[in-house]
């Protein structure tokens, strides 16, 4: 008898899923600025290094570990917003981690207006999936 129910919610759920054009939407810019992005920022961390007149050996180590460290919460994004796009919970959550762990780089690196972006981020997202969360799964 649970069995039947539960295939039946189920079914029910799969059938209201839509993500809307705004939860869409928010996906593919930001997949796409997520991809820009990335390469943005080895091309600057390429360009950088090429030149030892700009910055100090320390200067340069730091500004390394900011741009790799924003790198890989690009990819974790990434990685999310497929979880989101495939209805994961998980994947929810993990870009409201990324944008937390973005400000946190970004005060440490006295990126100010860095913080202001990620915030409104924080918004969108909630704005866009506030009202299908209870579609999501947290299976993977």
């Amino acid at each position: 008898m649970a069995n039947t129910n539960s295939k039946k919610r189920k079914g029910v759920a799969k059938q209201k899923r839509s993500r809307g054009c705004f939860l869409t939407g928010y996906i593919m810019l930001q997949f796409i600025f997520c991809v820009i992005g990335i390469g943005a920022l080895l091309f600057f961390l390429a360009e950088f290094g090429r030149d030892p007149r700009l910055f100090t050996r320390a200067e340069f180590n730091e500004l390394r570990f900011v741009i790799y460290a924003n790198v890989g919460v690009l990819f974790f994004v990434i990685l999310c917003l497929i979880a989101v796009w495939r209805w994961r919970i998980w994947g929810f959550w993990g870009i409201m981690l990324a944008y937390l762990a973005s400000i946190a780089i970004a005060i440490g690196s006295g990126q100010f207006g860095q913080i202001l972006v990620n915030v409104f981020g924080m918004g969108l997202l909630w704005f866009v999936a506030k009202d299908k969360l209870d579609l999501f799964t947290w299976k993977l």
